[in-house]
Order: structure tokens, then C-alpha cells, then sequence
């Protein structure tokens, strides 16, 4: 399942956060002095085993999993080959508010 917003930096360091924004401020706090560390980011989320997955592997991982509850969202500014088979965090819901 899916569990957070995720950014994975060149480093391999992950920050997760509920938004990609929460994960960015975080990056941002941990790297001060290095305005540039997330010109070769990656987002993505994180599954709740801990396993980083870009925003299209995400996507199937969450459908199968049943946390996909809105496909038609706002893609902007996001570079995959198939808009409407990208994860937002704004789609899904996370492993924690899942019921079962």
C-alpha cells in the first residue's frame, strides 16, 4: 500500500510527508545551505514498507490496493508518459486512513 508523498534525492536520502510540499520543506531544513539539493530530485511516494516508487508505479500499486478514489487530477508540471496513470497525493488515500 501507500503510504506517503515522497521525495528521493540524488543521495538516495527519502523524505516523506503527507504532500510532496511537506517532504520538500523537510529537504529544505535538512539541507540549508545547499539551494540547489533538489534540482536532481525525484518524487515519488513511499509504500508502508518503506519502498521508494515513482508517481506511476505508485499509481498501479494504489489501484490494486484500492486507495485510488479520484483519477481525473491535476498533472501539471508532472513528466510521465501517462498523466492519468500518475499518483498525486491528492488521490489516494494513505495506508493509515484505510480501514481493514
Amino acid at each position: 500500500m501507500i503510504a506517503l508523498a515522497a521525495i528521493r534525492l540524488k543521495n538516495g536520502s527519502i523524505f516523506t510527508g503527507a504532500t510532496h510540499a511537506d517532504a520538500v520543506e523537510l529537504v529544505a531544513n535538512a539541507y540549508p545551505d545547499e539551494a540547489r539539493i533538489l534540482d536532481f530530485a525525484e518524487d515519488g511516494f513511499t509504500t508502508t514498507r518503506g519502498r521508494f516508487l515513482d508517481r506511476e508505479h505508485a499509481y498501479d500499486v494504489a489501484q490494486k490496493a484500492e486507495q485510488v478514489y479520484q483519477i481525473a487530477c491535476d498533472y501539471e508540471a508532472v513528466p510521465i508518459s501517462d498523466p492519468s496513470k500518475a499518483l498525486k497525493h491528492s488521490c489516494f488515500t494513505p495506508a493509515e486512513k484505510m480501514s481493514g
